[in-house]
């Protein structure tokens, strides 16, 4: 199945202190059950990396979809993720007790799945 993936220049995850490394024509697989994140259109992916100026973006060969989680981190607030937090959101167990930055919702578009493979780099 075709995605399309945001990374950055030097093929690490965008936004995450679990950096995954991406290598052309490998699979990538995300760090104890959590997603892979992409997007189901090339526009969606490029709105997404314009507006914060990340990166690359890459048709991706896909496998395995994850249900997104309710909710995500905060962009702005990526800095105090820890492993254990991350696992909670995939899990949709998040902490919100402790005042951690969390937001209900994924920009349009966006998609989980355990493998990724990038294809081609389309923008």
């Amino acid at each position: 199945m075709k995605a399309y993936k945001v990374i950055t220049k030097n093929h690490t995850s965008v936004y995450s202190n679990f950096k995954h490394t991406y290598k052309v024509k490998r699979w990538t697989t995300g760090i104890a059950g959590t997603g892979l994140l992409c997007y189901k259109k090339l526009h969606d992916a490029t709105r997404f990396n314009n507006i914060l100026a990340c990166g690359e973006v890459w048709e991706v060969e896909v496998r395995g979809k994850i249900k997104l989680p309710l909710y995500r981190i905060d962009i702005a607030n990526l800095r105090y993720e820890y492993f254990d937090r991350l696992k909670d959101l995939w899990h949709n167990k998040p902490r919100l007790i402790d005042q951690f930055p969390y937001i209900r919702g994924w920009p349009q578009g966006t998609v989980a799945y355990k493998e990724v493979k990038l294809i081609r780099r389309v923008a």
